[in-house]
């Protein structure tokens, strides 16, 4: 591959990973907006009778459930986790990702993990970037090697877009995918993922994803006795050690 064409490669794999940043990153925004809908039917659901709580979220819950399936027929490739069919389409096993999946995946996603399911968002994530980085390479059309390592890099960069780790994306990709560490692979997949990953923190913030409530309290423990291999121990009273190896103490944690 001539430099000009490694420089042509390597802006297309800017642009590839800028696109599955937007992707996954409003994947994971509706996801929230769906996750917060669901609190409130819940809360809702708690109000009234037990039946017509039930109910409301039973046929919630079922719908979704039939609407993502029925999106399925559209893309069969799209059921499951993905990232199978990603490890397959490196192999030559199977046709890279066509960008139906991308449609399927999305909004099947919202439907199936808004609605409470247990399912993780990293599969649908890796998927719809290997559509992405599949349907650019066909659209320019690259060639065989250049579309495999461009759908690939798309797919990491899909992985560290759901957890906000680049560096894990672009290790799942050498890891997990290839197995393999090579210089023409790791720098698009760099490349990429940082892009991606930039583009996803835009969108959703540096916010946690699991907010920890502030709660004190007070462990109040009696004569805690010292085993015999343990040599230093930080008191929390201040108060000597007793003479059979054991203290009391009372200790403020704040979580």
């Amino acid at each position: 591959m001539s430099f000009t064409r490694k420089c042509w490669f390597y802006l297309i794999c800017l642009f590839a990973g800028l696109c599955t940043g937007a992707v996954g990153g409003y994947f994971q925004f509706f996801l929230h907006k769906a996750d917060h809908l669901r609190m409130q039917l819940t809360t809702w659901a708690h109000s009234v009778s037990f039946w017509e709580g039930f109910g409301a979220v039973l046929a919630v819950c079922v719908a979704c459930a039939v609407i993502g399936r029925f999106l399925v027929r559209f893309a069969p490739t799209a059921g499951g986790s993905g990232i199978q069919y990603v490890e397959a389409a490196w192999r030559e096993e199977v046709e890279p990702a066509r960008f139906k999946i991308l449609l399927v995946k999305f909004f099947g996603g919202i439907l199936t993990l808004g609605s409470g399911m247990a399912l993780g968002r990293e599969g649908p994530t890796v998927q719809m970037g290997a559509s992405i980085g599949a349907t650019i390479a066909r659209i320019l059309k690259f060639s065989k090697e250049e579309l495999r390592f461009l759908t690939i890099a798309s797919a990491g960069t899909g992985l560290g877009v759901a957890f906000s780790s680049p560096l894990g994306g672009a290790m799942f990709t050498f890891e997990e995918v290839t197995k393999d560490i090579r210089m023409n692979l790791v720098i698009p997949t760099l490349i990429c993922v940082f892009a991606g990953c930039t583009v996803s923190m835009t969108i959703l913030g540096m916010q946690p994803d699991y907010n920890v409530i502030n709660r004190t309290f007070i462990i109040r423990c009696q004569r805690v006795r010292r085993f015999h291999f343990v040599r230093n121990l930080y008191r929390c009273d201040g108060t000597a050690l007793q003479q059979d190896g054991s203290y009391s103490f009372e200790h403020e944690c704040i979580l």
